[in-house]
């Protein structure tokens, strides 16, 4: 009797664990749900990500909206150092956004009085320091540049030291707009930050909707052809 009603409780026992199991194990039905759930919810981690990117700062985007495009340019070289008789030259720019619209990228090229000059930049704006930074280079200097800018007005001013031969020489660029589809580039340079004078002047004006579709038909950005087969990024003049 006795082992009949401990075999009794055993099974009873094992049928209430197994309901308990069952019951707690989710059906076919709630599983799908769950998964479903989980692929429809957004990526909280994916968003934090991309709100953490910065934004183009308001001064990349005035500076932007002042030179970012394909220009023209007419250079006049006064009496100096560089250009004891002065001189001209001519040539094109195109200033484009860099990555996520935190830059500009220059490129630049031009015939005249200093030759052929082939020249490259990229300007950054600095939260931190409320400076843009240009990087400029070019075929005429192998260490290339660093230059620093300050809006002054609707102006903006830049500042760099260079050493040419043993003596230590100071450079001020400024930038200022000429009406929406012109701009000016003053460079002055002096043996002290006090004593500059003006050495040259490049003015850029927008190249007309004929003059880019002559452009374009037959060279693209960089100096590609047009028609190389190029599928990588063009110049993005749109401002964001």
């Amino acid at each position: 009797m006795k082992i009949l009603v401990t075999v009794s409780a055993v099974a009873l026992l094992a049928c209430s664990m197994a309901m308990a199991v069952d019951a707690k194990k989710p059906s076919a039905q709630d599983t799908t749900k769950s998964v479903a759930a989980r692929e429809s919810a957004p990526d909280k981690k994916a968003q934090d990500s991309s709100a953490e990117l910065p934004k183009p700062s308001a001064e990349m985007k005035k500076l932007a909206r002042m030179i970012a495009g394909r220009w023209q340019v007419e250079e006049k070289y006064e009496v100096s150092a560089i250009t004891p008789q002065g001189g001209e030259g001519k040539g094109t720019a195109v200033i484009h956004r860099g990555p996520g619209g935190l830059s500009l990228i220059t490129n630049y090229n031009s015939t005249g009085s200093m030759g052929e000059v082939q020249g490259a930049g990229i300007t950054t704006w600095s939260p931190e320091e409320k400076v843009h930074k240009q990087f400029w280079v070019d075929n005429g200097s192998a260490a290339g540049s660093l230059w620093t800018g300050k809006w002054d007005g609707d102006s903006l001013v830049y500042t760099a030291t260079q050493k040419m031969g043993e003596q230590m020489t100071y450079w001020r660029e400024t930038y200022a707009a000429a009406g929406s589809d012109s701009f000016t580039m003053t460079f002055e340079m002096g043996s002290t930050g006090k004593d500059l004078k003006k050495i040259m002047t490049l003015k850029f004006t927008r190249m007309s909707k004929q003059a880019l579709g002559e452009r374009r038909h037959g060279m693209g950005m960089h100096g590609r052809p047009s028609s190389d087969g190029w599928s990588g990024p063009r110049a993005d003049m749109t401002l964001r």
